[in-house]
């Protein structure tokens, strides 16, 4: 699996080292801090939108995401690894 390189995504796509080799203290800052999440497992979806996945195991024994959207109050719902966003369940029915 090939890793993934945060300073090519597109949310990201206007900072540049401007010639001077080192990116802005901000965005080296910002890149440690969405490092150091991902690493635990959690999949930032969507940063515009504040869309974060949480890797779970139910109690079956499945591998699923608690999904949490900016604006909502807690994390109330979940889907499969296949269903994505569109497949949000209830955290009721987990």
């Amino acid at each position: 699996m090939q890793k993934y390189d945060i300073y090519k995504h597109s949310f990201f796509g206007g900072i540049t080292q401007n010639g001077s080799g080192v990116y802005p203290k901000e965005f080296t800052e910002l890149i440690k801090i969405i490092k150091e999440i991902t690493e635990l497992g959690i999949l930032i979806k969507s940063i515009e939108n504040g869309l974060i996945d949480f890797p779970h195991v139910r109690d079956n024994g499945e591998e699923v995401y608690l999904c949490y959207l900016s604006g909502e109050e807690k994390i109330k719902f979940w889907h499969s690894l296949n269903d994505g966003f569109a497949g949000r369940r209830s955290i009721d029915e987990l």
